[in-house]
């Protein structure tokens, strides 16, 4: 029976002898020393066990995995392998297709946000989203009481920055400027990445009609009531007063272009009346 060096083996399968050696430590290979020198030799039946090994790497098997399918798994067994392994690639491809989508839509997102900064719009619509903010106000990160809002921080990118403003606040004068940080998600990612049971407390629910804006920020800027006076401004223009807390959604955050953040605000409205006006 004709034998091989590792060296010619290991080129005839494209691979190195490095991998090889690792094949052979994880018991892939069993081969013998040649008595006269001490230098291991393949036989023909090494490289059918190689090049099959080979074959179910590209498939995403593991090497415990692969050992186990040429050296205990019947036929019977390596077709409920591979029928296994097509459902563990099928749900890949979904969630790489989810990941695709939120590209798309942030891609989308910055594009609209660019054209659309400054100008305020009504969709007459209701409209639904979870909103989990962080206890107590102001901008964090974290603190030791929010553990879901630290679970949910690493949905990325399935989630957004969000922050809430009170109606009582913005429209009172004398009222110091506060806010709450947190994250917002859309209703339809919470079935697939959330328990729904769990987020149905933080489910948010905005009749119609509902005000809009992108606002950009920059360092220098302040983040005060004065930075909502255009939203609301506008809001009062177009006919409309606010009915409810105002939300924000971090839309795209540029650190090159000295740390600009464009924000999108919205809040429910109602028409003015006219009447108490005159």
């Amino acid at each position: 029976m004709e034998k091989y060096t590792i060296g010619q083996i290991a080129k005839s399968l494209g691979i190195s002898t490095q991998l090889l050696r690792h094949y052979e430590a994880l018991g892939l290979l069993d081969t013998p020393r040649d008595e006269t020198n001490q230098y291991r030799t393949y036989k023909t039946q090494d490289t059918k066990l190689l090049f099959q090994t080979i074959i179910y790497r590209a498939m995403g098997f593991s090497l415990k995995k692969i050992n186990q399918m040429l050296k205990e798994e019947s036929t019977y067994q390596v077709e409920h392998s591979l029928n296994a392994r097509i459902d563990e690639i099928q749900k890949e491809i979904e969630v790489l297709q989810g990941v695709q989508n939120e590209i798309k839509e942030y891609h989308d997102s910055l594009v609209f946000a660019k054209t659309r900064q400054g100008v305020c719009w009504i969709e007459p619509d209701d409209f639904e989203f979870y909103c989990i903010m962080k206890k107590g106000s102001g901008y964090s990160i974290i603190s030791e009481d929010d553990k879901l809002l630290v679970r949910l921080h690493k949905k990325a990118p399935y989630v957004r920055q969000g922050f809430t403003l009170s109606l009582d606040m913005l429209k009172d004068p004398q009222a110091p400027f506060d806010y709450q940080y947190g994250i917002v998600m859309k209703t339809e990612d919470i079935d697939k990445h959330c328990r729904q049971a769990d987020m149905l407390p933080y489910l948010v629910k905005l009749s119609g009609p509902i005000a809009k804006i992108i606002l950009g920020l920059k360092p220098q800027d302040s983040f005060s009531k004065d930075f909502f006076l255009p939203f609301l401004e506008s809001i009062r223009r177009k006919g409309y007063e606010p009915s409810g807390d105002c939300y924000g959604v971090a839309r795209y955050v540029s650190f090159k272009e000295n740390n600009d953040t464009l924000f999108e605000f919205l809040m429910p409205v109602k028409p003015l009346n006219h009447e108490l006006l005159s």
